[in-house]
């Protein structure tokens, strides 16, 4: 067993298959120990190997409880870890496929939300007879009122999904559509408030 070691990180040589990787173990409290959890996040950083995928390896065997210290263990400044696991491909896995089904749909609504805006600006611009302006505008915010609903509806499609821990590409990919829809959404409530005010013109 190696000597108790201070709190500081630990370099280790992470083995991953045919690549090596040298990382900074370090302990996720504050003045601790690094434990073998901290090494397997690190390794996680650096392989793509989710925690709950990897069995960790040294000197031939394998270390099962994820609590141990790292000194406890044998681990010292240099050691070499074999990392075994499967990495998550994101284009097999069902979360990832249901998000990029969203974005997909998300992105139709802004081509829709484009072509709203340029009926919009031919009715501001007066390429539209006056009198049939109103219902124009009538049927723009009954558009615009629909893309936002379906918008909506996306949210709540995401937030219904069910991620592991172990989905970190899976959880970074909703975050970013999560985003994408409220960013679409805000310009579908703009050009809503400007069809309003346009109406209330020609009301």
């Amino acid at each position: 067993m190696a000597d108790c070691p201070s709190s500081e990180r630990i370099p280790v040589i992470i083995v991953c298959g045919s690549k090596k990787y040298d990382v900074a173990v370090q302990s996720s409290k504050p003045n601790g120990l690094p434990i073998v959890e901290d090494l397997q996040r690190a390794a996680e950083a650096v392989s793509g190997i989710p925690v709950v995928r990897q069995k960790v390896i040294f000197k031939g065997k394998t270390l099962r409880n994820p609590g141990s210290m790292l000194f406890e263990v044998g681990i010292e400044p240099h050691s070499r870890v074999m990392i075994v696991g499967q990495r998550v491909d994101p284009e097999q896995d069902e979360a990832c496929r249901k998000i990029q089904k969203v974005v997909e749909t998300c992105q139709d609504v802004e081509r829709r939300l484009a072509a709203l805006q340029s009926e919009m600006e031919g009715v501001k611009g007066g390429h539209l007879p006056a009198e049939l302006h109103g219902q124009s505008l009538t049927k723009q915010v009954r558009t615009g009122a629909g893309l936002a609903e379906q918008l909506v509806k996306l949210l709540e499609q995401l937030d219904a999904l069910t991620l592991d821990q172990d989905q970190s590409e899976a959880r970074t990919r909703r975050k970013a559509a999560v985003q994408f829809i409220q960013a679409t959404l805000d310009r579908v409530d703009g050009i809503q408030q400007q069809l309003a005010d346009l109406k209330s013109k020609v009301s």
